[in-house]
């Protein structure tokens, strides 16, 4: 009993304590205000400091408001591409694609700042040069309208806002709101065209999952230069899944394929969005987790049988306003695989090689027929390699020219990429030496191999309609 009676007295003591000494009541809580950790540090705003290339494209941090990061040379920026090159480019990309009966849309996403031009300050953006980047961003998809492509009205999801966040606060991706409504400017586009018609439609259902958390590129960077920390930024996260009640479409290979950088990432739930919004099933191509424009899904698909033996109706290709990502090799290389290289065409040399051992470097193709040189000009003509050991995924090139000049490729396919040994390639993707002429081809395989090796190379004019 004395025992029992000193517990209940130590409780009641317990008790009055924590009443004198808490300074709130006890049936209420605290509340807590977060407050911004901090501002940048001089280091960020120093071009000189990104001098690593996993820095270099975040080049120059600038600091928003309520905790927003930018990139004065890919958020800010006034001018937009694509320039000439590029949007050539891009038109051969969608004539070979139409050529085989496929439609292109081409989403031209506008950059962070256009779209969340409140959170800049107007010192490190005046508001003469938000103008005119909104000018210019609104005339580049008028270009590409005039040239005939397939483009979202993603000025209209610009002009319809409503406040929302469509990017996340320190990275570049796109958040779950601004993937939906991202992907209903793409449906609206999609469901006007005569092929979509003709694709079995059926029902998607779209739920809340959880949440994505964002540890951002932008936030990393910050990390890197300023040595502290910014908070991850929580979203909620989607899935879309058929409504398994609806057979009627089927289980066949999608009819639309979706292709481009980490914009559409799938945690933000851009192909379900997609998927609901059209009622049809996605071929959703992106490599999550990359920044800006990864092309390795777009030339391991194009160059893939999956793409050869079942085309899709409809291709949406993402192009990043930010990033030069068509005038890339890989990008060239994958409109010279639409029109499946030299195959069926005339070559104007042709030769075959043993490749003994096949890290060495060997010449494949020399410029001579006849005892006469030809005139290929680089710009005009591209090189399609068979190696007879199809487990070949990475060469070294190196192409010389008559001048004396050279140039040296390496092509490495992802795993994913079954392309049995195959390479395609131009001599002059960026055509900026136009009087270029060939002269020979030289290669060395970085794959390791066992046994001989042979490889076919052949050289023929590209295909420019």
């Amino acid at each position: 009993m004395i025992h029992r009676a000193q517990q209940v007295v130590s409780v009641v003591i317990i008790v009055i304590l924590m009443m004198t000494l808490c300074p709130f009541p006890l049936d209420s809580a605290p509340t807590y205000r977060v407050e911004p950790c901090c501002d940048l540090c001089p280091k960020a705003s120093l071009p000189a400091s990104y001098d690593t290339p996993s820095l270099k494209p975040f080049r120059v941090l600038v600091q928003g408001k309520d905790g927003w990061l930018f990139r004065s040379e890919g958020d800010l920026q006034e001018t937009f591409r694509p320039d000439p090159l590029e949007y050539q480019n891009l038109h051969r990309f969608q004539k070979g694609l139409n050529a085989r009966g496929i439609d292109v849309v081409i989403v031209y996403l506008p950059t962070r700042g256009l779209v969340h031009a409140d959170k800049v300050p107007l010192s490190s953006w005046p508001e003469k040069e938000r103008k005119q980047a909104w000018i210019n961003y609104k005339g580049a998809l008028e270009q590409f309208r005039r040239m005939g492509m397939i483009v979202p009205a993603m000025e209209d999801w610009m002009d319809a806002k409503n406040g929302s966040e469509d990017f996340f606060r320190r990275d570049t991706d796109l958040t779950s709101s601004g993937a939906k409504r991202t992907a209903q400017q793409v449906a609206d586009a999609i469901a006007r065209l005569p092929a979509y018609k003709t694709i079995p439609k059926k029902k998607f259902i779209t739920t809340r999952v959880g949440v994505i958390a964002k540890t951002g590129s932008l936030q990393k960077t910050a990390t890197l230069l300023c040595k502290f920390g910014y908070p991850n930024q929580y979203v909620d996260r989607f899935e879309t899944l058929s409504d398994t009640r609806d057979i009627a479409a089927g289980n066949g290979m999608p009819h639309v394929a979706l292709l481009g950088g980490s914009r559409s990432d799938r945690r933000a739930n851009f192909a379900g969005f997609l998927s609901e919004f059209l009622r049809v099933d996605i071929l959703d191509l992106n490599d999550s987790g990359k920044t800006g424009y990864n092309p390795h899904p777009l030339l391991a698909y194009l160059s893939g049988r999956m793409f050869q033996t079942s085309p899709p109706k409809i291709l949406i290709l993402e192009v990043e306003a930010d990033y030069d990502s068509i005038l890339r090799p890989e990008f060239h290389s994958s409109i010279l695989w639409i029109r499946n290289g030299c195959r069926g065409k005339a070559p104007a040399l042709n030769k075959q090689t043993d490749l003994t051992p096949p890290s060495k470097v060997h010449e494949v193709l020399f410029n001579q027929r006849g005892g006469k040189m030809l005139p290929l000009l680089g710009k005009d003509h591209q090189v399609d390699i068979q190696f007879s050991d199809p487990s070949i995924r990475q060469i070294q090139a190196v192409v010389w020219y008559t001048d004396g000049s050279k140039r040296i490729l390496t092509h490495q396919y992802p795993d994913n990429a079954n392309t049995y040994g195959r390479f395609i390639f131009g001599l002059d993707h960026q055509q900026h030496q136009v009087n270029r002429a060939f002269l020979s081809l030289d290669i060395s395989v970085l794959t390791p191999v066992d046994g001989p090796v042979s490889v076919t190379a052949q050289l023929c004019a590209e295909d420019k309609a």
